[in-house]
């Protein structure tokens, strides 16, 4: 095993539910999440834990890659909301052509800050399997996270999905 990974950490003016619901909105994906070609929702247990399907277009000589994840959403006492996501089995056949990602951790913590700001942590920890030549890993790794996090932000500021509600979430600001 292969493992690669990255932390980032910035700074938001967002509703916690707001960044939330980008997150939920799995058919979004592909305009936010860098390599995304292709993303949805195999199955919801409930509002806070769900399955998804996702599929990233690599250019030659590396072979596309996908996964079967699960999210689970959490809010803790202090208002900080932790999104979980790790790769599962099952749910979706493996793909003729396609590597399968064999381990992928994400992390998301979303912290309440004063004046309606919000404190992101992003953390990815991954396997992509296979062979990925040396210059896509690193480009892989330096470009994609970052560019991710950039559309996030600006996805975020949708009105939708600034004036999204979930009842499992107490919108928090530590003035």
């Amino acid at each position: 095993m292969l493992l690669y990974g990255c932390t980032l950490i910035t700074t938001i003016k967002s509703n916690l539910s707001g960044m939330v619901a980008v997150l939920k909105d799995i058919s979004a994906y592909p305009k936010w999440i860098y390599a995304t070609e292709k993303a949805y929702l195999i199955k919801k247990i409930d509002e806070t834990v769900y399955y998804y399907y996702l599929k990233t277009k690599s250019p030659w000589p590396a072979k596309d890659r996908d996964i079967v994840i699960k999210s689970t959403i959490k809010q803790m006492p202090s208002g900080m909301i932790i999104v979980n996501s790790t790769n599962v089995s099952g749910y979706v056949s493996k793909k003729e052509g396609v590597i399968r990602i064999s381990y992928y951790r994400v992390s998301w913590k979303f912290i309440p800050q004063a004046k309606g700001m919000v404190k992101i942590i992003y953390q990815l920890t991954a396997d992509p399997g296979g062979i990925v030549p040396d210059w896509l890993m690193e480009s892989t790794i330096s470009i994609g996270p970052f560019n991710s996090i950039k559309k996030f932000i600006k996805l975020v500021k949708e009105k939708k999905y600034q004036s999204a509600k979930f009842d499992f979430i107490k919108e928090k600001n530590n003035e």
